[in-house]
């Protein structure tokens, strides 16, 4: 006889409670919901590549300290391999954050709404996640932002910048006076610096507390997997003491490091992501019952005067997938579209076009 248990008492009350992060996944032709580049590497770099990878190891472990993707990194931004950790993924550098720096019971605070897996990483930790709304045109309310944290204290300040998924950039004056007033870590996640090719990482020296993510996701490698903090090298070696060996595998190490040793070609192809971004915003914006808005990222967010769900399951019998943000309140009948190529932006707008 099966042994009967409730399966949810054998996990933590903060995990029971949490609604997992969940991609769509539905089979279409066009799936611009994901923030991907929609450009594959040029066949003689996809090459290079494949040369690297059929002399792989594949037997051996990978090299734990990940040392020529650092090398990589830290020609790309000019930060010494010492002030940076690499990560699978954005995620779980964040994770590592907020384990080293407030587990167990501290406390986070974002604007809202933001990437949801701040709060999804929080919470199994037993933080306290604490989310200040942004203003109706999704600018930063500073006044309530910085009395938040002066009156919550967090372990961790973090902001998306540009935010995801309102796609808008919180300048760099208001970054400074969160510093200014934060006692515990900040952290700017970067993850779409390239498309706005704005940045706090000039702060790093002068606020040791800081911290900046960026990831190589966004610019055409997402299936790598590879991220990385940079920060004072001090409080890099405290949160690498929680890093897990061997945490980027080898077969994402190689491809990482043959293609950031060609950067111009992955630099061509976010410049056409940005022009067509433009093109895509100017074609939404003649679309009438559509509101959408200003992006500083490789996706539009819009809202729609009918019901969002109505229009994303009809794109999708039409063979395009765009990610429906209408279950939070925040942003209701609010809809994302990731920047795709040319024919599929075009084939996007006319979609819209006759549903709205």
């Amino acid at each position: 006889m099966k042994k009967n248990i409730d399966i949810k008492s054998l996990v933590t009350k903060e995990v029971a409670s949490l609604t997992p992060y969940s991609p769509d996944i539905v089979d279409v032709p066009i799936k611009i919901d994901a923030m991907e580049m929609p450009y594959l590497l040029s066949e003689s770099l996809r090459g290079k590549v494949t040369d690297a990878l059929n002399k792989a190891e594949i037997n051996r472990y990978p090299d734990p300290d990940i040392r020529k993707v650092k090398e990589g990194l830290s020609a790309l931004t000019g930060i010494t391999t010492d002030r940076m950790i690499v990560g699978n993924g954005s995620d779980e550098l964040i994770q590592l954050i907020f384990t080293a720096c407030g587990g167990g019971g501290g406390k986070v605070l974002f604007p809202a709404p933001t990437f949801g897996m701040y709060k999804i990483i929080a919470v199994p930790l037993k933080m306290s996640a604490i989310a200040v709304p942004l203003k109706d045109d999704w600018s930063l309310d500073e006044g309530a932002f910085i009395e938040a944290i002066k009156k919550e204290r967090p372990a961790i300040t973090i902001l998306a910048n540009p935010n995801n998924p309102t796609g808008n950039y919180f300048g760099e004056e208001t970054i400074r006076r969160i510093l200014d007033t934060a006692e515990g870590v900040v952290v700017v996640d970067e993850a779409y610096y390239n498309f706005s090719k704005k940045t706090s990482l000039n702060l790093i020296d002068e606020y040791p507390n800081l911290i900046v993510l960026r990831t190589l996701s966004k610019i055409g490698m997402a299936g790598l997997r590879v991220g990385f903090m940079l920060g004072s090298k001090e409080l890099m070696a405290e949160i690498g003491k929680i890093r897990l060996p061997y945490n980027i595998n080898l077969l994402s190490q190689i491809a990482a490091e043959v293609i950031l040793d060609n950067m111009a070609e992955v630099d061509r192809n976010v410049d056409k992501v940005i022009e067509s971004r433009e093109r895509l915003f100017k074609s939404m914006q003649s679309i009438p019952n559509i509101t959408p808005y200003p992006s500083e990222t490789n996706f539009i967010l819009f809202r729609t005067e009918k019901e969002a769900g109505a229009i994303h399951r009809g794109l999708i019998e039409k063979g395009i997938l765009i990610r429906n943000l209408s279950d939070n309140n925040k942003l209701k009948n609010c809809l994302r579209v990731t920047v795709g190529t040319e024919g599929e932006n075009e084939a996007f707008i006319e979609a819209l076009s006759g549903l709205v």
